[in-house]
């Protein structure tokens, strides 16, 4: 049996549309099947509300859904509606090759009409696709477009999902054929690589072979353009992406209204730039948060009001015009 990989990776919109050279059939019997009875059943839902009400009897627990879906916006808003469902779910729609500002938009702003009270998760990485400093990065400038992402995936309203290596801004590593692991990547190599080069360990020192990760060979090699971005290495590094994550995170910890605020977008008014605007607000503040996904710098335009700069990500504050250099962000704190 064979199947057409544009059915079977649904959930990436760039590979769905123009797979790769060499990456033209899979066989995957699981994807090969029309899924009316094992996938999204009547049943579920009401299986789920008693299992959060048995859930909820032991304070502090929290229930995380992986969802699988053709419409995974519209089913992570069905399944976390209201506060008798699960908590959260794991989305998947920001694990594509293709990425743009009008997109992200798209999906946020496609589950608040579905669901105003869904709380989502949100994902650029994980374990089965090429890691985001590689897939969204060229030819944008590292290490702030690495810093710019985190700070655009814990702004968005809902859970975050920071995979192992972003907070090091790590690029996908390159696993030599004879190494890889991932039977997809031996199956269609080199037209598709496989999962592998999201996989390999986790870089703790710069000492080769296995990086502080293991004194024994690893099941995976550690890519040598990791050494240099080590955990050790960056932890002696004031500017790098792992002290960045840290400042960032301890920054908006305390900030209600970017953890827990509504979300709402703006027309930034940008020239010649891609910006991606919106507020996060509750009765506490406002925060303006502008990120230039575009590859150009630009200027863009803040709502109207007073604002000041809240927390340094490479833009600049002029009035209430954000000056953008390319993968720059700014963000501003209403007066």
């Amino acid at each position: 049996f064979r199947l057409d990989v544009a059915n079977y990776y649904t959930h990436d919109r760039q590979l769905r549309d123009n797979p790769p050279s060499g990456l033209k059939t899979a066989a995957k019997p699981w994807a090969m099947q029309r899924h009316l009875y094992s996938v999204d059943q009547p049943e579920t839902l009401p299986f789920v509300e008693r299992l959060r009400a048995l859930t909820d009897e032991a304070p502090g627990r929290m229930m995380v859904a992986e969802l699988g879906s053709d419409e995974p916006v519209q089913r992570m808003a069905e399944y976390t509606a209201g506060a008798h469902r699960f908590h959260t779910a794991y989305s998947f729609v920001f694990l594509t090759r293709a990425f743009d500002a009008a997109y992200v938009r798209e999906r946020i702003e496609e589950l608040a009409r579905a669901e105003p009270s869904a709380w989502p998760s949100w994902a650029f990485s994980n374990h089965d696709f090429p890691r985001i400093a590689s897939r969204w990065s060229a030819p944008r400038p590292e290490p702030r477009w690495s810093k710019t992402l985190i700070a655009l995936l814990t702004s968005l309203r809902g859970t975050a999902f920071l995979y192992q290596g972003e907070e090091l801004g790590l690029p996908e590593a390159e696993v030599p054929f004879e190494q890889l692991q991932d039977p997809d990547g031996i199956a269609f190599w080199p037209g598709y690589k496989g999962r592998d080069g999201c996989r390999t360990p986790m870089p703790w020192t710069d000492e080769a072979p296995g990086a502080g990760f293991s004194t024994h060979e690893p099941w995976l090699p550690v890519d040598p353009r990791h050494l240099s971005l080590s955990v050790a290495r960056e932890d002696q590094d004031p500017d790098s992406t792992l002290a960045f994550a840290r400042q960032w995170l301890a920054w908006r910890r305390p900030l209600r209204p970017l953890r827990t605020g509504d979300i709402a977008f703006f027309d930034a008014k940008a020239e010649g730039g891609e910006v991606l605007a919106f507020t996060r607000s509750d009765s506490e503040a406002t925060y303006a948060l502008l990120f230039n996904l575009g590859l150009e710098a630009t200027q863009a335009e803040l709502p109207p009001g007073q604002w000041t700069e809240a927390f340094p990500l490479g833009g600049s504050l002029d009035g209430r015009r954000a000056v953008l250099p390319p993968a720059a962000a700014l963000i501003a704190r209403k007066l």
